[in-house]
């Protein structure tokens, strides 16, 4: 029973306390963002950008030992203040938060290749 309501949800009467369903609901919605965005990354450096497919192993490569290194350190830290709910709330605000710096990088990218195809090929930017 929700205390502050009164009312019984479905989950809590099967033994799932509310915070747990309000986080398994972040999770979810989260990992569907985060695949979309993730989903067309590769085809859009190889495809549009014409990255060698080494330099695309290379770019998952670092990302998983970034994710690996992250996770552990965070849960040494995590056991040595006894403490976990900083490192969830820090983590999936960053997961909520990386399809935006997603789509910073990218168009950065975009700019720079832009703007380096003009001055390779002797020319500014078009209207320029």
């Amino acid at each position: 029973m929700d205390e502050k309501t009164g009312v019984h949800s479905d989950a809590t009467r099967k033994g799932l306390p509310e915070g747990v369903v309000r986080l398994g609901w972040i999770s979810f919605f989260t990992d569907i963002s985060s695949e979309m965005a993730y989903l067309v990354l590769p085809l859009f450096l190889t495809a549009a950008l014409g990255a060698p497919v080494a330099v695309l192993g290379l770019i998952e490569g670092l990302a998983e030992c970034l994710v690996s290194l992250a996770k552990g350190l965070s849960g040494a830290l995590s056991d040595r203040m006894g403490r976990r709910t900083p490192f969830v709330r820090l983590g999936y605000g960053l997961s909520a938060a990386a399809p935006f710096w997603l789509g910073g990088v990218l168009a950065l990218v975009v700019l720079l290749v832009a703007l380096g195809a003009g001055l390779w090929r002797g020319t500014g930017p078009a209207g320029a």
